[in-house]
């Protein structure tokens, strides 16, 4: 009984391989079917930053949920000033993309 455990637990190391490295090139082909044209959101200051999301519509709320601001999209590159709206933390909503972000 003894001499069969080194036998059993290479039998299922040599069978696990094979599904690590399947799972691996699964993950791979995953992160290459991303889309190129991916809306990005980024804030410097008291601005924020759109691009890629032309004809989208931007949502600010309050980080308690209450939309404070609504912009439509115009172009490629879009940058939007934020610095009328009092300090604190929101969340943007372009399409589908949602970040937390801070006014400072």
């Amino acid at each position: 009984m003894v001499k069969c455990l080194p036998i059993i637990a290479l039998g299922i190391l040599l069978t696990a391989a094979p599904l690590r490295l399947a799972a691996q090139n699964e993950r791979e082909d995953v992160e290459t079917e991303l889309p190129s044209t991916a809306v990005s959101v980024t804030v410097q200051g008291t601005r924020l930053r759109i691009g890629n999301a032309d004809g989208e519509v931007v949502r600010v709320f309050s980080i308690t949920g209450t939309e404070v601001k609504v912009l439509r999209i115009e172009g490629n590159d879009v940058t939007i000033n934020l610095g009328n709206l009092p300090r604190g933390s929101y969340i943007i909503k372009v399409g589908n993309v949602v970040r937390k972000v801070a006014i400072r």
